[in-house]
C-alpha cells in the first residue's frame, strides 16, 4: 500500500509541474505573438516612410502615382482619407491623381 501511496504522489506532483510548466508556455506564446505583432507594426512604419519620402520627393514618377492610385482606392474611411489630404477635395471626394501620360 505505502508503494500506491508514492506512485499517487508522484503523479500529482507531475501534474502540478506540467501545470506551471503549460503556464509559462502559454506566457512564452502570448510574448512571442506580442513581439511579432510590434515586429510587424515597426515593418509597416519603416515601409510606409519610404514610400511617402519617395512619393513627396518624386511626386511625377510612375511610382507615386500607382501609390497614390492604390492609397486612393484602399482608404475608404473619411478620417484615414483626411491624412492624406492630396486624395481629398474640398467637398471630401476623390481629387484627380495624376495619370500616366
Amino acid at each position: 500500500m505505502a508503494q500506491h501511496v508514492k506512485v499517487s504522489d508522484e503523479i500529482e506532483a507531475l501534474r502540478k509541474r506540467r501545470e506551471k510548466l503549460d503556464a509559462k508556455l502559454r506566457e512564452a506564446q502570448a510574448r512571442q505573438k506580442e513581439q511579432e505583432r510590434e515586429e510587424q507594426e515597426k515593418r509597416r512604419l519603416i515601409a510606409g516612410t519610404v514610400f511617402l519620402d519617395f512619393m513627396a520627393a518624386n511626386p511625377d514618377s510612375e511610382l507615386a502615382r500607382t501609390l497614390s492610385q492604390l492609397l486612393d482606392k484602399h482608404l475608404t474611411r473619411a478620417i484615414d482619407r483626411a491624412l492624406f489630404p492630396a486624395l481629398v477635395s474640398v467637398n471630401g471626394a476623390s481629387a484627380n491623381v495624376a495619370k500616366p501620360d
